[in-house]
């Protein structure tokens, strides 16, 4: 069975970390096979806000300028089919790692400059069975009251 730290905490008066409290299970008699974070691996994911959506003629591609919590709006080139201006969105700046250790970096889709990806859930290796219906072919839409530039593991509760 797996057991969320952050719903335990909500239960019971928990003040250790996950290791010490896996250790001390263990030698009450209840069995710890493992303790994971579901953002270990993932670095760089951010809150981004589209700011506009253009669709590219005779593709299914988007170009999209996101508002990253930079000085400047980035420019990303999207093909998610439900990626509109006003949404929040899960960004991985260049530099960042997504699932399988796979890195991030500027690039030219179509001869349009990228700086970043727009990520679906599937993306930062999430399975199947725990994605929204409504966003298993897209990409994952964040809250309204989430904040371009922070991180989106609390978003997510991928920091559990």
């Amino acid at each position: 069975m797996l057991v969320s730290y952050k719903w335990l905490k909500e239960l019971v008066d928990v003040d250790v970390t996950t290791h010490e409290l896996s250790e001390k299970m263990s030698t009450t008699g209840i069995e710890v096979e493992g303790v994971s974070t579901p953002s270990e691996g993932l670095t760089k994911l951010v809150v981004g806000h589209v700011a506009s959506c253009e669709d590219v003629p005779e593709t299914h591609l988007h170009l999209c300028q996101v508002d990253t919590g930079d000085d400047e709006l980035r420019q990303i080139v999207c093909g998610a089919p439900n990626v509109t201006a006003g949404i929040n969105v899960i960004v991985a700046v260049p530099g960042a790692r997504i699932a399988d250790n796979y890195k991030i970096k500027k690039g030219k889709i179509r001869g349009m400059e990228s700086l970043g990806m727009i990520c679906s859930l599937q993306e930062l290796g999430l399975p199947d069975s725990i994605i929204p219906k409504e966003f298993s072919d897209g990409i994952q839409i964040l809250p309204e009251d989430a904040k371009p530039g922070d991180s989106i593991f609390p978003y997510l509760d991928l920091d559990d």
